[in-house]
């Protein structure tokens, strides 16, 4: 086996669907494989339940709006902390909300820093 990486995957989507299912299938099997996968997700999706039933660990942060400095605040506290706790090698972000709030978080903190990896989910 390689190295065991410790990944923190973002994902803000409502339903699980699409992007946010990809999301899932994508961390258990990263986890399978033996790395450790954690999980950001939207409050109130549907993706949250389909994480607990797969034993991912996840914690629900992202309330996201159209244009909430506040709710941004709050966001990037949520992430600044995941980041210091979970101590990531890559953070994993699915949607431009989540990729430009990594970034953000990254360029503020010191020391060691995860890489920063966007799939854009689009045909």
């Amino acid at each position: 086996m390689t190295e065991r990486l410790r990944i923190l995957q973002l994902m803000s989507s409502r339903h699980y669907v699409g992007e946010a299912a990809h999301v899932i299938e994508l961390s258990d099997a990263l986890r399978q494989r033996g790395h450790e996968v954690r999980l950001i997700l939207r409050e109130g999706s549907s993706a949250v339940a389909e994480a607990a039933a797969r034993g991912l660990p996840h914690q629900n942060a992202f309330r996201p709006r159209f244009f909430s400095p506040a709710r941004w605040w709050a966001d990037y506290r949520v992430l600044r902390q995941a980041i210091q706790e979970f101590k990531p090698d890559i953070i994993h972000a699915h949607r431009s909300k989540e990729h430009w709030l990594a970034a953000a978080t990254i360029a503020m903190m010191k020391g060691t820093k995860p890489a920063l990896l966007r799939t854009r989910h689009v045909m």
